[in-house]
């Protein structure tokens, strides 16, 4: 899985980098954020580890923390962030509180007023430590995205669910309902099972289950967004995966 995600990640960088090719005006190129999240929140920027126990063991986990800022890449200068893509390794649990946090941090302090913001959210687990479904982790990223999307910018979040069991259309596990509470399908979502109206159209909340799949939810995302704004306008997209 991890591997699938980070090609889907590297062609949607490659596409990324191609439309900034053309764009003369460095100010009004898209930008891209990597957010990693697995285990302890650390504010640093980079690809950092820590040790800690499980059962008696001895583990290196990730910290859930951004392993790069904001940032626009051309063709240029873009396998320097497929390399830092590269360079992920699964290790932690799916802290995914900490993930829309870090994420809606990110675009608090490096964002742009005129740009379109995204947030894409990848997860191949439960909200917890990995054991188990944790209702306090599930709903405190509910309302860090919940921050996200009422922002005055019209901040959007899409959702990717690659864990088993995941379905855009099946509400009766609590992994899907918290997907779809964090995805911009529920504009108001409280909590994982408070979620409120939902938007009639939106469709913020994908699944795949194999690699081809992956990296056509990236071409979709990357093409939903683009006829979103229009021609012109920038967008800046934080990529959060646990």
């Amino acid at each position: 899985r991890i591997s699938a995600l980070k090609t889907a990640v590297n062609n949607f960088i490659d596409a990324t980098a191609s439309i900034n090719d053309n764009i003369e005006n460095p100010d009004e190129r898209h930008e891209i954020s990597i957010v990693k999240f697995a285990g302890d929140k650390s504010n640093s920027v980079g690809d950092n580890k820590y040790w800690g126990f499980s059962n008696r063991y001895r583990y290196n986990y990730n910290y859930s923390q951004v392993v790069t800022n904001l940032a626009s890449y051309t063709s240029s200068n873009a396998n320097s962030l497929k390399r830092t893509v590269n360079e992920l390794d699964p290790a932690g649990g799916t802290q995914a509180d900490y993930g829309m946090e870090l994420a809606e941090a990110q675009l608090n302090s490096h964002g742009r007023e005129n740009a379109q913001q995204v947030v894409v959210f990848f997860t191949d687990g439960e909200p917890g430590d990995g054991s188990y479904f944790n209702l306090n982790v599930a709903n405190d990223a509910v309302q860090a995205s919940r921050n996200i999307k009422q922002k005055e910018d019209a901040a959007l979040v899409y959702t990717v669910g690659i864990f088993d069991g995941a379905s855009s259309t099946n509400m009766n596990s609590n992994a899907n309902q918290f997907m779809q509470a964090v995805s911009s399908n529920y504009p108001n979502a409280t909590a994982y099972n408070n979620r409120g109206e939902r938007d009639p159209d939106g469709d913020y909340y994908k699944t795949a289950q194999d690699s081809d799949e992956l990296n056509n939810i990236f071409e979709d995302i990357s093409d939903e967004i683009q006829q979103g704004v229009g021609s012109g306008s920038p967008i800046e997209e934080t990529t959060s995966q646990g």
